[in-house]
């Protein structure tokens, strides 16, 4: 019932545009998330607006078609102040100060001093693209041993609870064990070393970030496998 009420309301309140853009604004103060969405806004208005000028059509125009590529209101506001601020004759990177990230407004500016703006919005694009990859793979690699790590802490405790309610506690216990040994075959599959292969053959050689996800993932790995040895020997 609240499922159903919920998928109701939520596109409802979602549809109006007030409730929209407080929604857009509160997703880019999220931790991580908000982060990894600026990076991928940023990367999409650069590359789409790089193109167009690559392709010789004038600034104001190509930022105003580049607009709809960012995937923000909040980004694609500060987009309409910087087209209305180049109508008037300012440059196009402190109309987009305080939304975009530093870095890009750094590069957007040497390209609109050095007349090569259309090659630095590409770099701009090129460069966060890197980075929202890098961030998802570490994502990923931290993902897999927190749910073993989770699954393991409910086989441990499942046994003990189960012991309480019911009798048979030797069958039960006989059974966590049982699943307890799965998951640790699991977790020996799922180690810090695989996690560095696949970053290896994903972008060629491990990064900082990817090798420091690497490192806790096999923390967590240790904490699972305890949280299985403490199942089983019970």
């Amino acid at each position: 019932m609240l499922g159903a009420v919920a998928t109701y309301m939520i596109p409802s309140a979602l549809a109006r545009p007030e409730t929209r853009r407080r929604w857009h604004a509160a997703r880019l103060a999220w931790p991580w998330i908000g982060d990894l969405e600026l990076k991928y806004s940023t990367a999409r208005l650069a590359r789409t607006l790089g193109l167009l000028l690559k392709s010789g059509v004038p600034a104001l125009p190509a930022l105003k078609i580049a607009r709809a590529s960012a995937t923000n209101l909040v980004v694609q506001e500060s987009v309409d102040r910087a087209a209305a601020a180049l109508a008037e004759g300012s440059a196009l990177a402190p109309s987009l100060a305080g939304t975009l990230p530093p870095l890009a407004l750094q590069m957007i500016a040497v390209g609109e001093e050095s007349g090569r703006l259309e090659d630095l919005c590409l770099r701009v694009a090129d460069t966060y693209d890197g980075e929202v990859r890098r961030s998802l793979r570490t994502g990923v690699a931290l993902l897999e041993p927190a749910l073993i790590l989770i699954f393991g802490a409910v086989i441990t405790m499942w046994p003990e609870v189960a012991v309480q309610e019911a009798r048979g506690w030797a069958y039960l216990r006989m059974g966590g064990g049982v699943v307890s040994s799965i998951i640790f075959g699991i977790m020996l599959a799922l180690s810090p070393a695989r996690a560095r292969s696949i970053t290896t053959r994903t972008s060629g050689l491990p990064t900082t970030s990817d090798e420091s996800a690497s490192t806790i993932s096999g923390i967590v790995f240790i904490l699972s496998s305890i949280f299985c040895a403490y199942s089983v020997s019970f």
